[in-house]
């Protein structure tokens, strides 16, 4: 088969625009498919990747990326010296799925009978690239077209309607491409027989996948013996390096991470190999060899020194001016510094050159320099500026020559000129003072930011998070900007730490997404990694990675500023900044101070630690970093980083973005929260029903907003940008229905007529949010008496229960609804779930309104409900209502009286009773508070109205213990009253329990005498046992103050009853004794128990062995 050239060439100047694969059913549209293009049976090289698009041309910038691309794979392996630019090495094609008849087979459009057909064909669709089953011309099938350069492609496969050889197919491809770029046929590689077939080749066939080994041979081996490969080869990469004196705490930096960029695999998998080049200066520019040897790089690299060299400024745009007389068409230049230009030199022709040939620039930048003297002001603040000497610190040193006469217009220092290179050309910046602090992680951040601003060049990455720390506990909103991405709504943003929790995401760009950072107090300090996936149209996802873009740091006591993003902003721009703060409580109130030249149009407290702001860059605000202070009243709170806002020259995105939308209440017009993706907006629950939807753009200004609310347009041309419309800060009212909404609002950079579907000028990034309507709420808990069927008290967020407080146990639980009915309303209460269907609904259930009773323990809960539209919890969720409670119950349950000197009990004291001292076994005793729960964190004694102590450890003792060691205590003859009540907390802290009174009379020996002789009633009612400790049997001794039945029996410490040792009736004030013999039991403590008319008093008895 041979190749033929299309006789009738299509518009000069038409472009490539789109590859075209023709499928068998007639769908309009845009397909393509991927073509991997292998250096060897086993490696891949390049992926020629053609974007799949549904009824979407490619654009002219996707276009020209083809073609750069296209070019780039003819040239890989190619020899500058001479004008031959083919394949020479070995290459591989594999594609995906096949190329089928384009159209019906009646529309006269899968075959190509005629030239006339052909020219139509082309006519029509000038610019495209066809590939088309087969061409027939005057009856002979034609494997490809090619026309000149720019104009139409065809490419034919087989007539059997699928591609039989894909590496043929795609070698045709590439042929067919490089006479489209302009490349010709080469002449023969060597006589007969032919050796093999290069791509140019002119009579390439695709039954043939042979390649000129011989000629691939010399290209990897060098044309001569010991020489470079490639040596007339342009330049991929070129590093450009200043190494003075001043890059001391730089220069490790940068050659640790240029070796790990020199390491990554696909520069050794490269078979061709990579051209690097290593360029250095100081006030004079050093030019290395290029070479594609990784070992030779390598070892430059390592070399590397600081020293010697002028003070500021260096010889930096002559050093990337030589680069760029290196380094091919879309080669890549990186560069590192910490001073600027020499003056009097213009970056626009260095500009024009670099950007005429797709050469980009990137830089980081640790040091800056002023113009004209090259002064910095004194760090005390006092004294006149002195001059640089290693352009960070402000110690005398060498001024530099030249002057004021020497310095003109296009002068720039260090921050103006990089970044402005980096942006016109297509490449980063950062700036990176702070390595100049010696201090580790400083050191290491500058090399994590080299690293990545080289990857980000080379591949699919993330660059830079800003600001690029923050510290544990703190929450900050951060801006992340990516290399080659394409960010969307569908992205997803993880770190390597899993304490670093990401939400509300926000695309301000295909390459940039805005995201607040919760970073928890346990988090490890240290660098980690950021992972972003995105859904791609058409399928697939893209993963973009950056290596320790972010630290954790220590969090500080003080009120601190942790970051405000973006970090950055040009003279001359006004846009919306978030300060993120840490122990600091922002209000609308405060006050944002960015430095001169920079006025701070407005703030909005989003919470205590964060605060939003419109601010105004003048245009000729000083470039350079700036303080970001913002004063609260007396509080006022700082950074303890460098900077962190950076102003920079000119424009530094130009590109337009929804980046939020805000509910807004239009009666008092104050925004009442974000509005975000697959929110539910309940109209109970919100302050009022008139409401509106503002659009926030960045820039804060742009032409026009375009909004659509489930397909309905409005269009907004002054800011705010609010659907409802508004006058200024006067929001008009507007209710959502209750349903789903899709909303969506493009920026667009000129004003739209108010009644067009359609924006005006280029449009922005647009943002889409789904959101919910629906109109019902939880209004209230109640507690409700199950027994008696009545509400008790409303349940609120940190209530605490005291069921000794509550005239019954038996509870239930009502969630009350806003409006009464709903369809139900799952409520959840700890660990468990239930539904309720009807109204009204009650955690323990109920028939109508007869509660079904349940019980509370004590400890904490939680009580969740939420309503839902239909029933069992079916149809629209509404807002979850959420309450924490506690449960406890602060009852005194007895007072006990302690022998002091046993520790042991004596007696249960009740209301009303008679202690005999002479009956008892001691006059050191206590009084111990026994409570009904382990709830109780407090107990206060008061003795006759006057407050005597208050314990804060259980036992709760009125005289004091220590653990429970009982200190004796006395009290005087005579009537007593005695009140003790329980705390939730120590310190009498927290909820008050129920008070426990009693009155009781105390009686010294001879008025017990006279008392029982007059009432025998009165009498001590208690235990005493001797000996005790006992090892084979003891006398227990009782009384009682009346006469009646009395049982004494003694039990285990199990509960367990071992012995009845009286059961029988009793007088008062009579003193009884009974043995207890333990020869039998084994050795323990044991309770004598004395039981009459509901009275109980313990005895512990010690049986030893």
């Amino acid at each position: 088969m041979k190749t033929i050239h299309n006789p009738y060439p299509a518009k000069a100047a038409s472009p490539l625009f789109a590859l075209l694969l023709l499928l068998s059913t007639p769908l309009p549209g845009l397909y393509a498919q991927d073509k991997h293009i292998d250096p060897s049976p086993t490696k891949t090289l390049h992926t020629f990747s053609f974007t799949r698009h549904v009824n979407t041309p490619f654009t002219a910038a996707k276009a020209q990326n083809l073609l750069r691309y296209g070019t780039e794979i003819l040239q890989r392996c190619d020899d500058r010296s001479t004008d031959d630019q083919d394949v020479a090495c070995q290459v591989g094609f594999q594609m995906t799925g096949t190329v089928k008849t384009f159209g019906r087979a009646n529309d006269n459009l899968d075959i190509i009978n005629t030239r006339a057909e052909l020219d139509t064909l082309l006519a029509n669709n000038s610019g495209y690239v066809k590939i088309v089953t087969a061409s027939m011309v005057d009856g002979n099938i034609q494997t490809a077209w090619a026309s000149t350069p720019g104009s139409s492609l065809v490419m034919a496969a087989q007539v059997s309607g699928t591609v039989r050889d894909a590496n043929g197919m795609g070698q045709t491809f590439v042929h067919e491409f490089g006479h489209n770029q302009g490349l010709g046929h080469r002449g023969d590689p060597g006589s007969p027989p032919i050796v093999g077939n290069p791509i140019m080749h002119p009579n390439f066939s695709m039954a043939y996948n042979e390649v000129n080994l011989a000629e691939c041979a010399k290209y990897h081996n060098g044309h001569n013996a010991g020489s470079n490969d490639g040596p007339h080869r342009p330049v991929d990469i070129a590093f450009v390096i200043d190494d003075t004196g001043s890059m001391g705490e730089e220069i490790n930096g940068v050659k640790n991470f240029l070796t790990l960029v020199l390491a990554l695999p696909k520069f050794a998998e490269n078979p061709c190999g990579t051209v690097f080049q290593l360029i250095t200066y100081k006030d004079g520019v050093t030019v290395g060899a290029p070479t594609t040897n990784l070992s030779e790089i390598r070892a430059q690299v390592a070399s590397l020194v600081a020293s010697g060299g002028g003070d500021c400024p260096e010889a930096s745009v002559e050093a990337i001016d030589a680069a760029k007389d290196q380094v091919k068409n879309n080669g890549l230049i990186y560069h590192a510094t910490d001073a600027g230009p020499h003056p009097g030199l213009s970056l626009d022709g260095l500009i024009a050159a670099l950007r005429s040939r797709g050469v980009t620039v990137s830089t980081i930048l640790s040091g800056n320099c002023g113009i004209g003297g090259f002064t910095v002001a004194n760090p005390s603040g006092q004294g006149p500026g002195v001059p640089y000497s290693d352009n960070k610190d402000a110690t005398p040193g060498v001024i530099p020559t030249g002057g004021p006469a020497d310095v003109d217009t296009d002068d720039l220092d260090a921050i103006e000129a990089f970044s402005l290179l980096a942006r016109e050309t297509g490449g980063l910046f950062a700036f990176v003072p702070e390595v100049n602090s010696g201090q580790p992680e400083d050191i290491k951040r500058y090399e994590n930011i080299g690293y990545n601003i080289i990857v980000g060049g080379l591949s699919l990455s993330v660059t830079t998070v800003e600001p690029g720390a923050g510290p544990q506990g703190g929450e900050l909103v951060v801006t992340i900007n990516g290399s080659r991405t394409n960010f969307n709504a569908g992205s997803t943003v993880t770190f390597s730490d899993t304490n670093i929790a990401v939400s509300n995401v926000a695309i301000l760009s295909p390459t940039r997404l805005q995201a607040t950072l919760s970073i928890d107090p346990d988090a490890a300090l240290g660098f980690k990694n950021i992972t972003i996936t995105t859904p791609l149209e058409g399928g697939g996802t893209e993963t973009a990675t950056g290596t320790g873009v972010f630290q954790v740091t220590e969090a500080p006591s003080d009120p601190t500023i942790v970051g405000i993003t973006p970090a950055l902003g040009a003279a001359g721009q006004q846009l919306e900044v978030t300060i993120s703060g840490i122990n600091t409580h922002f209000s609308d109130a405060s006050e944002l101070s960015l430095g001169s030249g920079i006025t701070v149009l407005g703030t909005v407290a989003v919470g205590k630690e964060q605060l939003r702001a419109t601010i105004k860059i003048d245009a000729t605000a000083e470039t350079g970093f700036r303080d970001v202070v913002v004063t609260t009243g007396t509080e006022v709170a700082d950074e303890d980083v460098v900077g962190p806002f950076l102003v920079t020259l000119g424009e530094t995105d130009t590109a337009q973005a929804v980046i939020r939308f805000t509910l807004v209440n239009a009666d008092t017009d104050e925004d009442i929260a974000e509005l975000k993706d697959n929110d539910t907006l309940n109209l109970a629950a919100l302050p009022t029903r008139n409401l509106n939807i503002r659009a926030n753009t960045n820039p804060d200004v742009v032409g026009s907003v375009l909004f659509s609310l489930d397909g309905r347009i409005k269009v907004e041309n002054v800011n705010p940008y609010a659907y409802a419309a508004n006058k200024g800060a006067d929001y008009f009212a507007w209710t959502p229905g209750t349903g789903d909404h899709v909303l969506t609002a493009t920026p667009y950079s000129e004003p739209t007529p108010y009644d067009s579907i359609r924006g005006s000028g280029e449009a922005g990034t647009p943002l889409t949010v789904h959101f919910h309507v629906i109109h019902q709420a939880i209004a209230r808990f109640v507690l409700i008496d199950a027994d008696s069927d009545q509400p008790i008290t409303e349940l609120k967020n940190g209530d605490v229960v005291d069921l000794g407080k509550l005239p019954s146990g038996n509870l239930n639980i009502q969630a009350v609804t806003r409006p009464g009915k709903v369809g139900s309303v799952v409520m959840k209460l700890d660990d468990k779930t239930v539904t309720e269907n009807n109204a009204p609904y009650a955690y323990a259930g109920n028939r109508g309104n007869d509660y079904f009773a349940t019980t509370l323990s004590p400890g904490s809960h939680q009580l969740s409900a939420t309503p839902y539209s239909a029933a069992a919890g079916g149809g629209l969720k509404g807002s979850t209502s959420t309450v924490n409670f506690t449960v406890t119950r602060l009852v005194i349950s007895e007072l006990v009286l302690i022998n002091a000197d046993t520790d042991l009990d004596l007696q249960t004291i009740r209301d009303g009773d008679t202690l005999a001292l002479a009956a008892l076994p001691t006059g050191n005793l206590n009084i111990k508070a026994v409570t009904d729960s382990g709830n109780v964190g407090s107990v206060a004694f008061a003795l006759d109205d006057r407050p005597l102590v208050l314990e804060n450890l259980y036992p709760f003792a009125i005289g004091g213990d220590t653990g429970g060691n009982f200190k004796p205590w006395r009290v005087a003859p005579g009537k007593h009253r005695l009140t003790v009540t329980p705390y939730q907390a120590p310190g009498a802290g927290g909820t008050k329990g129920t008070p426990y009174t009693i009155a009781f009379t105390v009686l010294d020996g001879a008025s017990a005498a006279r008392l029982a002789a007059a009432d025998p009633a009165k009498a001590s009612f208690g235990i005493l046992a001797a000996p005790n400790p006992f090892a084979e049997r003891t006398h227990i001794r009782f009384s009682v103050p009346e006469t009646g039945h009395a049982t004494l029996q003694v039990f285990n410490l199990s509960g367990q009853p071992v012995a009845r040792l009286f059961d029988a009736n009793v007088e008062a004030g009579k003193a009884y004794q009974v043995e207890f013999t333990g020869s039998h039991l084994p050795g323990g403590i044991y309770v004598a128990k004395l039981f009459m008319h509901g009275r109980l008093v313990h005895y512990k008895l010690v049986l030893t062995r």
